[in-house]
């Protein structure tokens, strides 16, 4: 069973997210809540929970100092954040210390459950992924070609300090570059990398090289063991990075050079951060999309505006007006406006309504305003227009 811990300073808010869904038909089981975040690291002492669900406003430290302290100090743990409308944007710092995933409140009990599920998910894959990785140290220590287990044990220990979160986090944002150096760096410093054109590298020195190319493998495992999370996470078939290859971790082990490992681990790189990149662009189009359809229906809403539509999308407004003008090449309101505008010109041609009431039809409350933006939008007065049209 999956283990969650709730941290919310209102009594209330925790009694909604135990009570929203069936925890426990889903996997999950609520083993702690807190009441702030100091309580809530003292709980995960005691409990150790897969999935921290915190409230982003609370007292002593709010929930992303919060999420910070539990990322350094449990770096397996999933975070989901508690942010209102109002806090959304601050909420965006979450990012930065690594929250997996944001619900806005009010709390609707589809998108906890949505997230929990998609969570979960992730959380077994790792689960899995770890026995599987405590599997091939076992290999590694096994291998008869190995100097000792002095030689491994402090790789394998280390494989955190390396850089591979670093690794994971630009090929999430779709950064080939960075994540490409990333990768680098943990090849630098070892001669056949150096020099690949090199047939034998080990000759003058076996035991740097063979020490190179065991610990490295290592490191590969774990890479290939957080992207299969990763993708998992995004939801991207892995098909699509590790093409058809069922046993990627063997696939490192047939790999005998320097070269041909980080040559595997580049076209990984290359196509994980192609995927992520296109699914990022994927959200943004379909979000853009979405607004577009919302604006086509609910134009002659009256209240309809930029920062209610964003509200309605749990987008911060100045994104979604950059989003729309970048997707669709027309700012939000002038889109709106072509909305309405065209709306009016059909009630002007097929009916015999006045200004005033095809003004409050289309969503404009002040009769005034809509003549100016009619004759604005059409080059000619609401009277004239009806005129030329009979």
């Amino acid at each position: 069973m999956i283990k969650v811990l709730i941290a919310d300073d209102e009594h209330l808010v925790r009694q909604l997210l135990k009570n929203c869904i069936d925890w426990e038909a889903v996997g999950l089981e609520i083993v702690a809540e807190a009441a702030s975040a100091i309580e809530g690291l003292d709980l995960m002492e005691i409990h150790n929970p897969d999935l921290v669900i915190t409230d982003i406003c609370m007292p002593q430290m709010d929930g992303i100092a919060f999420s910070q302290e539990l990322r350094e100090r449990y770096p397996h743990v999933k975070i989901v954040l508690l942010t209102g409308h109002e806090e959304f944007e601050y909420a965006h710092r979450g990012i930065k210390v690594g929250v997996d995933e944001y619900i806005l409140k009010p709390i609707d009990d589809e998108e906890i459950l949505k997230v929990a599920t998609q969570l979960k998910t992730a959380i077994l894959q790792e689960h899995a992924q770890q026995e599987e990785f405590a599997d091939l140290k076992h290999q590694l220590e096994a291998n008869e070609y190995l100097y000792g287990d002095a030689h491994v044990a402090p790789t394998l220990s280390s494989l955190q300090k390396n850089g591979v979160d670093q690794y994971i986090f630009f090929v999430k944002a779709g950064l080939i570059e960075e994540a490409r150096q990333q990768l680098q760096r943990f090849f630098e410093g070892n001669p056949s990398t150096e020099n690949p054109s090199t047939e034998n590298p080990s000759a003058e020195n076996p035991s740097a090289e063979l020490l190179g190319l065991d610990n490295l493998r290592a490191i590969a495992c774990n890479l290939v063991s957080r992207l299969y999370t990763l993708l998992a996470e995004l939801e991207i078939p892995k098909e699509s990075v590790f093409l058809h290859e069922s046993q990627p971790f063997e696939q490192v082990f047939r790999l005998n050079t320097l070269p041909a490992l980080k040559a595997y681990l580049d076209e990984l790189t290359e196509r994980s951060t192609h995927q992520t990149r296109t699914k990022k662009i994927n959200k943004v189009s379909s979000l853009a999309g979405s607004v577009k359809a919302y604006l086509q229906e609910h134009y002659n809403d009256p209240e309809l505006s930029l920062s209610l539509v964003a509200q309605r999308f749990h987008v911060n407004s100045s994104y979604l007006s950059r989003l729309f003008k970048e997707e669709l090449g027309e700012t939000f309101i002038a889109f709106l406006t072509r909305c309405r505008m065209e709306s009016a010109i059909e009630l002007l041609q097929e009916t015999d309504l006045r200004a005033y009431e095809i003004a409050e039809k289309v969503g404009i409350s002040d009769p005034h305003y809509f003549s100016v933006a009619f004759k604005k939008y059409t080059k000619q007065s609401v009277t004239e227009y009806r005129n030329r049209s009979k």
